[in-house]
């Protein structure tokens, strides 16, 4: 992390529970603050998996990034498999999508 105090614009953790993202955004804020840097200065990003099977699953993570003071959140999409189709021109604007919450 003493790069990222000093280098990166962006800063993400994937594959982390929001809990551990937001301790150790926590952790980032310090070192910048350290340093003299501003810690606003550095887009906090989060990985969210998509569940399919629950859907609410995925809205909560989301919204707990959120709260957590994530400003950029990467949809983590499970591979396709035999048992979901995918439009042709993916799943953007898809109803499968809408099913989880997003695109509304």
């Amino acid at each position: 992390m003493p790069e990222a105090r000093r280098e990166y614009d962006a800063h993400g953790l994937p594959y982390v529970d929001v809990d551990d993202a937001a301790a150790r955004s926590g952790l980032l804020d310090r070192y910048c603050t350290e340093i003299g840097r501003d810690p606003a200065s550095i887009t906090r990003s989060f990985h969210a998996r998509v569940s399919y099977e629950d859907p609410a699953a995925t809205r909560d993570a989301v919204g707990a990034a959120v709260d957590a003071a994530f400003t950029h959140v990467v949809l983590g999409l499970p591979a396709p498999s035999r048992r979901i189709a995918v439009p042709r021109g993916g799943l953007i604007g898809s109803s499968r999508v809408r099913s989880l919450g997003f695109g509304r």
